[in-house]
């Protein structure tokens, strides 16, 4: 019996050491397959439904259809979305640079220009929709502002408590782009509730002790004319405003029949001027304005709304042909797509668009004198790069912090030698915020150079179409990454077959290469002292002769960044492509091994004498 108990224990000691094993192996398989998920699902998951990861919750409920809309040009940075739920970096707004505002809620005010900046007088161009049945009713809101036709949409949802379905109301809100004094509001109403809806709207009449109010007759009998003065915050200047818009009163009802649709459109036209402080009278200046404000209303109304609103896209669309994209850095505290998008807008909603302005000659609208572009762009941009001034970028969270940062970009470009663009308005602003953006320099138009110190160039970035002249642009670009073996590398092309340019790199060494509308690839290269990594002219005799006049001491390639400094704009952190969680998963697999390693060895040391084992029993040699 005692040699088949002895085989019997050892098998079953044999059994649990396998099931032992099978248990690790088990855990062990699972900890690899659930690290192996972390790290593949959120990337199948963006491929899968061809968008970027979300950063913030999306609207659901009857806010997210109509949002839908606007999904891919929120993920591309080209919108900005702000809803109840969420608080948004970049406080809504459209101008033109005559006029602004702040569409946060009907409660905002007009923004004009008084002195070298623009500040909010007392007038409220929104109009106001009160429900008053049924009543207690839910309201939700977003507004999208979309940077690439520079209106913003303002999305209402009201609803009763547990029900799906909702009253919305679809605004648009632009300071039109061709013509500077008007701003157009259009309102879009349907009722998708089971009960109709009683509707109230209105205007609010401001200004103050000042404001003066003319109801006009004849073919514009349902518009007035608001008059008042504002007085300056920061100085003791006086602006006269002008003001001509449709009538709205607090009679002005109606029903809204269930799954019914009503439209407003609403155009006001603004005009102001500072009133000099020695002159008491301003009769004579209110007649002159009065009548400006009503000669374009009237040259209005031979236009639809729609119309118009395609206009404004067409030119905003103009003016973004020129522009800037960076690779998305995950790093902290990088100034990514959105931050630079809401920068550049919002300092082009202060500067006119000169050359694509239309003005009002009787009743028809004409296009204003063509401004033409500078003969010598001077020194523009001499300074280091924005991108490393931590003040021109902000969390632009109400319209004084839009406005203060867009007055420091202004200043900024126009004390670093770009006052030439600058008078160009809103297009020659962006050439200039673009230029600085990569540290480009014009020496007048002799040559172009982009003076930045290699190891800040640890990003790929695109400038597009920066203008030479005034019908050549350059699209230059600058690629950082493993192909490159971690050493920034730039490529430039020009648009235009027909001109002759030629491009060098640091030192300009070698022989001056002529572009084309196909890329070229230039090195990267430090000298000492630091001068400019590329030189771009139409003249090849004066760039041979320019390497004569850069004395340098020392030229080399430039040395590879570290594969830190890459990985942390990649990946948000320094261990590689793997996602932190992958590493979590790997870090959580090796303790938990340990974990079962110790307690085998502690169980076996405190346990070793505990073992029973049965003795054998020898059979007797030798029987009596």
């Amino acid at each position: 019996m005692w040699p088949y108990f002895s085989r019997s224990l050892q098998s079953a000691n044999t059994f649990v050491d396998m099931r032992i094993q099978l248990n690790y192996r088990r855990i062990f398989f699972l900890l690899l397959g659930l690290s192996a998920v972390l790290y593949i699902f959120p990337f199948m998951f963006r491929k899968l439904r061809g968008v970027r990861p979300l950063y913030f919750p999306w609207p659901t409920g009857c806010l997210q259809e109509r949002l839908d809309t606007f999904k891919s040009s929120v993920y591309s940075f080209d919108s900005s979305l702000h809803y109840d739920e969420v608080e948004s970096n970049y406080f809504p707004l459209t101008g033109n640079g005559y006029i602004a505002l702040g569409v946060a809620e009907v409660s905002s005010r007009l923004l004009i220009r008084q002195g070298r900046s623009f500040e909010a007088v007392s007038y409220f161009p929104m109009v106001d929709v009160e429900v008053v049945q049924p009543q207690r009713m839910k309201d939700t809101a977003a507004t999208v502002m979309d940077f690439r036709s520079g209106i913003v949409h303002l999305l209402q949802s009201f609803a009763m408590e547990g029900d799906s379905r909702c009253l919305q109301i679809d605004r648009k809100i632009a300071a039109h782009r061709r013509i500077p004094n008007l701003l157009i509001e259009t309102l879009d109403l349907y009722n998708a509730l089971a009960e109709d809806v009683e509707l109230r709207f209105s205007l609010q009449k401001n200004f103050g002790e000042f404001r003066e109010t003319v109801i006009l007759d004849g073919g514009m009998k349902d518009s007035e004319v608001i008059t008042g003065i504002s007085e300056s915050r920061t100085s003791s200047e006086r602006t006269l405003v002008v003001v001509i818009r449709p009538t709205l009163t607090n009679s002005n009802k109606i029903i809204l029949k269930t799954g019914a649709r009503h439209q407003i459109q609403l155009l006001t036209v603004i005009s102001y001027y500072g009133l000099p402080p020695s002159s008491p009278d301003y009769t004579a200046t209110k007649n002159k304005l009065t009548e400006e404000v009503r000669e374009i209303y009237k040259s209005l109304q031979q236009h639809t709304v729609d119309t118009l609103l395609k206009g404004h896209a067409m030119v905003w669309a103009n003016i973004w042909t020129t522009g800037f994209a960076i690779s998305h850095s995950r790093a902290k505290d990088a100034y990514n797509g959105d931050k630079i998008n809401a920068t550049a807008y919002y300092s082009l909603c202060f500067e006119r668009f000169l050359n694509q302005e239309i003005k009002a000659s009787g009743d028809q609208l004409t296009m204003k004198d063509i401004v033409e572009a500078p003969q010598s762009p001077g020194h523009c941009y001499s300074g280091h790069s924005t991108l490393q001034a931590a003040t021109l970028w902000s969390d632009f969270r109400s319209v004084e912090e839009i406005v203060r940062v867009a007055g420091l970009w202004k200043l900024t470009l126009q004390k670093k030698g770009c006052g030439s663009f600058l008078a160009l308005g809103a297009q020659g602003f962006l050439q200039a915020f673009v230029l600085s953006l990569g540290a480009f320099r014009y020496s007048n138009y002799d040559h172009l150079e982009m003076v930045v110190h290699p190891r800040e160039l640890h990003r790929n970035y695109d400038f597009r179409r920066v203008a030479y002249g005034n019908d050549v642009h350059l699209n230059i670009s600058v690629r950082v990454g493993e192909e490159t073996d971690n050493k920034p590398v730039l490529f430039v092309a020009v648009d235009r077959s027909d001109k002759t340019f030629y491009a060098c790199d640091a030192g300009c060494l070698d022989p001056p290469v002529q572009l084309t509308s196909e890329m070229q690839e230039f090195p990267v290269k430090l000298t000492e002292p630091l001068t400019a990594i590329l030189y771009i002219t139409k003249d090849k005799q004066h760039m041979e002769e320019l390497k004569h006049t850069l004395h340098l001491q020392n030229i080399h390639d430039a040395d590879p960044h570290p594969h830190h400094i890459l990985a942390e704009h990649k990946h948000g952190h320094d261990l590689g492509g793997l996602p932190i969680l992958f590493w979590v998963g790997i870090g959580l697999l090796v303790a938990l091994f340990h974990v079962f390693l110790i307690r085998i060895v502690v169980n076996e040391y405190f346990n070793q004498d505990k073992v029973a084992y049965a003795p054998v029993r020898r059979p007797n040699r030798y029987t009596a």
